[in-house]
């Protein structure tokens, strides 16, 4: 394990001209100056003494109760890290696990696949990871005002969460179509086991029965000819169940990060429970094991050799990761500063990769069981996308004993593997909105009505009978492009501009090492933009413009995707030029507004001034700011308190 050594190049003298003259340090212990000599950070004061925030920022009363032991009383803190780990895991597993990855593993030559998927990981997937749990850890903000550490980047914070909005629209669809599939599974006849249906065509069989049903949820009876070209007008069951899966996000979020960081903790691990089920049961069927095999036993090395297979495995890290939304960085702004930032990142991205493998022992299993009783091929039953969750495992879980329980069990994972997903984007955008506006943070229940209420009226044409293909649109373009792009700028900003060595020494003062430094700061500086670059290059330039399935859409349909896609990356370069304008209506030159923008805010850094003192102690920043001041009209009015607020303008 090799950590990294910053030196002790700083004398005691040096630094003791870093601190502004009126700064009283009455609050923290006499550290030594040496850079890696210091102690552990003190003990925070008890909660009835610590400084508090006034009234305009929050209500006291409910404070106490809430907050009565976190460390940032006025953001609050995860209860403690399991709920933070949870949170992020339960993000990042979601339904990608279980409908694309088992797909792109068996369409990429089997186990060949897993070799760019494991270094793509390495290479992208953990460095991103750290970067923004580290970056929202360290400053206890949401993205955009996280990236007041390189303000001319701003922009990466509004384009991600816009493109996670978008992401949050229709993955709250699909939750509402497991709702709708969870509602019929409590009858007394499975209306996708029969043929007996008024909707059912004539030629219906046991094979087709499934896919028939799932047409009628999108269309109704009778059925609406719908296209992308022409949607057709929304179904009211399709409305009502958007609307509960909506309903049911919000009161998750009801208290905040004290009430989801619990509620977590059935979402995130109820789903392993049932596939560590669905697995055994399917092992105990015929045919199991040729699925298995399709799925890893025959790798075609030769594979490795195209860059197809490179691409969809760098595509597929940024899918499961969440990364480059925003809702990393929002969700670890919760923690408490010292917590184990490294070892979390970690968890979740290893913990995630091993999901997805072992997702696809238990989707193939039952694929191979299906075409055994069907008496198909593997590869003509196997599918991608919400096909394999609404049409082939419903249909699977036919030739199961007690179907009712199977299916009621699989699409109750298949809700709290969205719910995670979507709690942790709208908890990030909650986030950047109130850190942007910091007089909203004791109104933050209603920040997210106001999210939840935008998101379901914007999910109304998904309702449709040709809401599927608008959904593959948006899950075609809106997501990867935007994702691959913040990505791409995220290392940019931080290697290049803030510096990755000084990076890597925030995360040393908040954990006490940098385990393999030099990895992840190469990484930072080179491979990781490299390696999206190339994924984005080669996602740009593919000629088959497939949305779902092998449907061809016209001209004009991929032209509003490509616009789906960059208008979230649109305002990385809006907000760069309004913080140049902005240096430069205020009288600077050219070159000094220019160094303004790339260099961090006098305000950037943790959020109390405890954590402040600890950054200035190791002595790796020239002119560290502990106490600033003036930075609102607030905080210049209680410049005394801990945690004065240090908001962006």
């Amino acid at each position: 394990m090799q950590e990294f050594d910053r030196g002790d190049k700083h004398t005691e003298g040096e630094n003791s001209n870093n601190y502004p003259k009126n700064y009283d340090d009455s609050e923290i212990d006499d550290y030594p100056r040496k850079s890696r000599d210091y102690p552990p950070p003190p003990q925070m004061a008890p909660y009835s003494t610590q400084p508090s925030m006034p009234n305009e920022y929050h209500d006291d009363n409910e404070t106490e109760v809430i907050f009565e032991t976190d460390e940032n009383k006025h953001r609050g803190n995860w209860s403690n890290c399991m709920d933070f780990i949870l949170a992020v895991l339960g993000m990042n597993v979601g339904l990608g696990n279980i409908w694309r990855f088992p797909y792109l593993v068996y369409n990429n030559g089997g186990g060949a696949f897993l070799v760019p998927y494991v270094i793509m990981m390495i290479l992208v997937g953990i460095p991103l990871t750290l970067l923004e749990l580290g970056l929202g850890q360290f400053c206890s903000r949401g993205s955009p005002a996280a990236w007041n550490c390189v303000p001319v980047f701003r922009g990466i914070g509004f384009a991600g969460y816009i493109a996670a909005f978008l992401l949050m629209i229709y993955y709250n669809m699909v939750l509402g179509w497991g709702i709708y599939y969870l509602v019929n599974s409590f009858t007394f006849t499975l209306p996708w086991s029969t043929c007996e249906n008024a909707y059912n065509s004539k030629g219906c069989n046991s094979t087709y029965s499934s896919a028939e049903f799932n047409n009628y949820m999108f269309a109704g009876f009778p059925v609406v000819n719908a296209d992308i070209t022409n949607i057709g007008y929304p179904q009211w069951p399709l409305i009502f169940c958007l609307l509960a899966s909506w309903m049911l996000v919000f009161l998750s979020m009801l208290k905040g990060i004290k009430s989801s960081g619990k509620v977590v903790y059935f979402t995130a691990l109820f789903p392993y429970a049932v596939l560590i089920a669905l697995l055994v049961i399917a092992c105990l069927q015929d045919g199991y094991i040729d699925g298995i095999n399709y799925y890893i036993k025959v790798a075609d090395w030769d594979k490795l050799k195209e860059p197809q297979i490179w691409k969809d495995a760098a595509s597929q890290i940024f899918f499961s990761l969440s990364m480059s939304g925003a809702s990393l960085i929002g969700l670890s702004s919760y923690n408490k500063f010292h917590n184990n930032v490294v070892r979390d990142t970690l968890f979740a991205s290893i913990g995630n990769c091993l999901t997805s493998f072992f997702a696809g022992f238990v989707v193939f299993a039952f694929i191979g069981t299906l075409a055994h009783k069907t008496g198909n091929e593997v590869q003509d039953v196997a599918t991608a996308g919400p096909g394999l969750i609404f049409v082939v495992y419903p249909q699977a879980f036919d030739y199961l004993p007690v179907p009712h329980v199977w299916n009621i069990l699989f699409f109750i994972m298949v809700i709290t593997l969205g719910f995670d997903s979507v709690f942790g984007v709208i908890e990030g955008i909650a986030t950047a909105i109130v850190d942007e506006f910091p007089r909203l943070h004791k109104y933050k229940v209603y920040v997210v009505v106001m999210v939840c209420i935008i998101g379901f009226a914007a999910g109304i044409p998904l309702t449709c009978p040709g809401g599927g293909p608008v959904l593959g649109l948006m899950d075609y373009y809106a997501v990867p492009y935007a994702f691959m792009i913040c990505g791409f700028f995220e290392s940019i900003a931080v290697a290049w501009f803030y510096g990755a060595s000084r990076f890597a020494e925030d995360i040393y003062v908040m954990v006490g090492h940098c385990f393999a430094a030099p990895l992840f700061m190469i990484c930072w500086w080179v491979v990781t933009p490299c390696v999206i670059l190339f994924a984005f290059i080669s996602e740009a330039i593919d000629k088959t413009d497939r949305v779902v399935g092998n449907e061809q859409y016209p001209d004009w349909v991929v032209g509003i995707g490509w616009v789906i896609a960059m208008i979230s990356v649109v305002f990385i370069p809006l907000v760069a030029i309004y913080q140049f304008v902005k240096e430069c209506l205020k009288g600077k030159s050219l070159l000094k507004s220019l160094e303004t923008i790339t260099n961090p805010t006098p305000d950037w850094g943790p959020a109390l001034k405890i954590h402040r003192q600890e950054v200035a102690n190791a002595a790796y920043v020239k002119d560290f700011v502990v106490s600033p001041r003036k930075l609102t009209e607030l905080s210049q009015r209680y410049a005394g308190a801990d945690n004065m607020g240090y908001y962006p303008d």
